[in-house]
């Protein structure tokens, strides 16, 4: 029998007894009874509560309105869930949490129509967030169930249901994507007193009885209506209870690492090819080897990659459409570039906004490409370069340089609110004749495929990219305006793109890729984990301000502490903690597709137990007592800083 089972609890820590608190004259629970209970394709709902006194009123609110409950564990909700589903012969079980009071039945119909389409064990509309938080559904078979009933051992898969699904890799899962995906900023799920607030607010507005049937689509049209209840609960991370769990499992220990090859070979390096000698980053180890979202070094360490070549490896190490396009293009064409370029610039002139022309360069050649445009273009010759900076300081530069500034060069995610940031410098620009210049070499792609233009609504008019259009390979390219880059055709030969032909094979099949899977979204979606992961527990292991993810999650960096004396130890110390433990991290998370759900839980479970180090070493105040190994003092500090730069 298909079988809804919501859980729900009165002991919530954030909004006690929040299951029963009032909305429209009824309580919480029964809106999302009834709510489920319209779903077309189930054909009983269960409410799955705990034994705990606590929880004796969710069982009388059952009684009295004869509904179906369950009594088990409090903690062991997977236990909780697997009893109520043997004792009501339930399969397959649609899992629905009781906080949710705007879940919508045609969603539930959705997934369940996938999951009984298919050879499925496990079908969600969670593994990925497209839907607005608060319309999850999660269905399964008894059988999953019952297997990760008897095998699921660690304290956060027991107290998260679908944990041991999503994340153990040994079941067959699909996600079930909104065909107009959200953003995060739609929490319809009630954890604060803000959000009860907020749905109150919607039934006030969409509630016309029991029988209403308002769903996703009226609140969201209410919403954009009224903009100002999408802005009233923002603010708390989603699915923040299974990112504390995480703290609740054993720390991990140290891997006994051996680097003889590694330091053999960079002392090599070092004496006959001394600028060479660093060049990874890494004082200790030599990185020979990647595949997906994981590396080798010459000794055969492994480690989980979140360096991706400087963010360039977007599709992850040697994605095979990629690779499988280099190695045609050497055998059928060598390194003669035919078409590759007309044909790579004509997809890059589709997919970004204003791009009337595309100029390929090398791997570092892209801004120098754009300025050397500008100043053609503009006739002068000043560039102003800001990671971000202050806008009244940017409109007197424009003011005093009216006459000789020919762009201003842009990182255009980097200020504190980007869009009106980056509106109100394109608009000073335009009124002294200066061009605007996005740097997105290292957040191509990253955050839309149709880049930061489109991400922000602020159009520039000229985009600098760099190898992410080829998966790492080396090339680069400038986009924008055909009147601006038509100036670089006196420098351009047409032999100088046979150096590019086997890179823009590469391009081509890396735009393909991006074109017809789902990157983007699973970017967005594991980056997002990495990023609410990493805060959530270092405010369980109180580290203020010392570790924090901050920035737009697909280009979000960590930052340890606001001064010199507390960023370079806890810096050291955390990404030493994470490179004994199989995590290769360097101040950033470039997530790239090829990281899997089993990835991003290993990193977090590292994180944990380098947060944890961390703060024991904070509060003892010796950083090197805690230092496991040899030290990092060769690893590459560019990624801690925070403060701005002009040039």
């Amino acid at each position: 029998m298909i079988t809804a089972i919501i859980q729900a609890r009165m002991s919530s820590s954030r909004l006690p007894g929040k299951v029963l608190l009032d909305i429209v004259g009824q309580p919480l629970l029964w809106h999302v009874v009834s709510r489920v209970a319209r779903a077309r394709q189930i054909e009983r709902v269960v409410v799955a509560t705990s034994s705990a006194p606590s929880d004796q009123p969710v069982a009388d609110f059952c009684a009295e309105r004869d509904i179906d409950c369950f009594r088990g564990s409090l903690e062991d909700v997977l236990d909780r869930y697997y009893r109520a589903a043997k004792e009501f012969e339930a399969d397959p079980i649609v899992r629905v949490t009781g906080d949710c009071p705007l879940i919508d039945s045609d969603v539930i119909d959705h997934v369940l129509a996938v999951y009984r389409e298919g050879a499925y064990d496990y079908v969600s509309n969670a593994l990925r967030f497209t839907y607005p938080e608060g319309l999850e559904a999660d269905v399964f078979s008894f059988d999953a169930l019952k297997r990760a009933w008897r095998d699921a051992d660690q304290p956060r898969q027991r107290e998260h249901v679908v944990s041991y699904f999503k994340y153990s890799g040994l079941f067959e899962i699909r996600n079930v994507e909104n065909e107009d995906p959200v953003g995060d900023d739609h929490r319809w799920v009630v954890d604060e007193p803000a959000d009860l607030e907020f749905v109150r607010r919607v039934y006030a507005e969409l509630y016309g009885g029991p029988e209403s049937e308002f769903g996703m689509n009226e609140v969201l049209d209410l919403v954009a209506r009224r903009p100002h209840l999408r802005r009233m609960n923002l603010g708390p991370v989603r699915n923040e209870g299974q990112f504390k769990s995480f703290a609740d499992e054993p720390a991990l220990p140290a891997r006994e690492l051996s680097f003889d090859r590694s330091e053999a070979l960079l002392a090599k390096v070092a004496e006959i090819m001394p600028t060479e000698a660093f060049k990874h980053g890494l004082r200790n180890r030599l990185i020979v080897r990647g595949m997906g979202s994981h590396v080798w070094d010459a000794d055969g360490n492994e480690y989980i990659d979140y360096r991706a070549e400087a963010r360039y490896a977007i599709l992850g190490h040697g994605y095979p459409a990629v690779d499988e396009a280099v190695a045609k293009q050497i055998r059928d064409r060598g390194t003669f570039a035919a078409e590759a370029p007309l044909e790579v610039a004509e997809m890059l002139i589709r997919i970004m906004p204003g791009a009337e022309a595309a100029h390929f360069v090398g791997p570092g050649g892209a801004i120098e490409a754009a300025v050397q445009a500008a100043r053609a273009h503009t006739g002068r010759r000043q560039v102003l370069r800001f990671e971000h900076g202050d806008l009244d300081d940017i409109r007197q530069d424009l003011e005093d340089g009216s006459d000789s500034v020919a762009a201003v060069l842009l990182v255009p995610e980097a200020a504190e609110e980007p869009a009106e940031y980056l509106r109100a410098v394109r608009d000073a620009a335009a009124r002294h004749g200066v061009l605007l210049i996005y740097d997105e070499t290292a957040s191509t792609f990253r955050l839309s495929l149709r880049g930061a233009g489109e991400y922000f609504d602020v159009v520039p008019d000229l985009s600098c990219l760099g190898p992410a259009i080829a998966n790492g390979y080396p090339v680069s390219a400038v986009v924008g305006r055909r009147d601006v880059l038509e100036h670089l055709a006196r420098t351009e030969t047409w032999s100088a793109y046979d150096g590019l032909a086997i890179p823009l094979a590469a391009a081509k099949s890396t735009i393909d890729t991006l074109e017809t899977e789902g990157v983007i979204g699973h970017l967005w979606h594991q980056a997002r984990r990495l990023k609410d992961g990493l805060n959530v527990l270092a405010r369980e292991y109180a580290m203020g301000s010392l570790a924090e993810c901050t920035g737009l999650p697909t280009v979000a960096e960590v930052t340890f502490g606001d001064n010199s004396a507390t960023l370079r130890p806890t810096a050291d110390l955390f990404t030493r903690e994470c490179l004994v433990r199989g995590v290769l991290f360097s101040g950033q998370h470039a997530v790239s597709y090829g990281h899997t759900n089993a990835d991003i839980d290993q990193t977090l479970r590292v994180y944990r137990t380098a947060l944890e180090v961390l703060s024991m070493a904070i509060r003892e105040g010796d950083f090197v007592e805690h230092v496991e190994g040899a030290p990092v003092d060769a690893m590459d500090r560019s990624s801690y800083s925070n403060a701005p730069s002009k040039s």
